[in-house]
């Protein structure tokens, strides 16, 4: 995919994945989800090529792919970010909510930056197009409600504002 050579990863599909067994779990309350679960954190411990894991001053950032750790594509990192919130909610897991608030603090420090005044960027210097935009909006209101942190929160509603505002 995109010139990536295969074996290579994602943040995002490792943490929908671990939305998707966390769901399963509180679905079944069969304890084999959350163990699958714990089992694909390692990737969010790893830099590339073998995890998704980059060192930041905060924190860390996790990437969309891990064959260009370089490339900073914000709603990928907002759906890791919020796979590891439900899974460290659910399993009380510690080495998960280590994961999350390395991420957080993060992701917290990078939004402002893809907020241009009147759009969302999808990756710094390049604007989302629509369905981007919606996507990330979406990201950051299932993070503020989760987190309540304000720059989810409000960076959320200065993109469902510029929906609507005229250019």
């Amino acid at each position: 995919f995109d010139g990536g050579q295969p074996p290579w990863t994602s943040a995002m599909s490792q943490g929908t994945g671990i939305e998707a067994l966390t769901r399963a779990y509180e679905a079944s309350k069969n304890p084999f989800y959350l163990q699958l679960a714990h089992q694909a954190l390692a990737v969010f411990m790893a830099p590339p090529p073998i995890g998704v894991r980059v060192a930041t001053a905060l924190g860390a950032r996790y990437v969309q792919y891990t064959f260009t750790p370089g490339t900073a594509i914000i709603n990928a990192f907002l759906q890791s970010l919020i796979g590891l919130y439900d899974y460290a909610h659910v399993s009380h897991d510690p080495l998960a909510q280590q994961l999350f608030s390395a991420g957080n603090a993060e992701a917290e420090a990078e939004v402002p930056h893809y907020d241009t005044g009147a759009w969302s960027l999808y990756q710094p210097g390049v604007e989302d197009t629509l369905s981007y935009h919606e996507l990330v909006t979406g990201f950051l209101q299932q993070l503020c409600q989760r987190t309540q942190a304000p720059v989810y929160c409000v960076t959320a509603q200065h993109f469902t504002a510029y929906l609507t505002t005229p250019p």
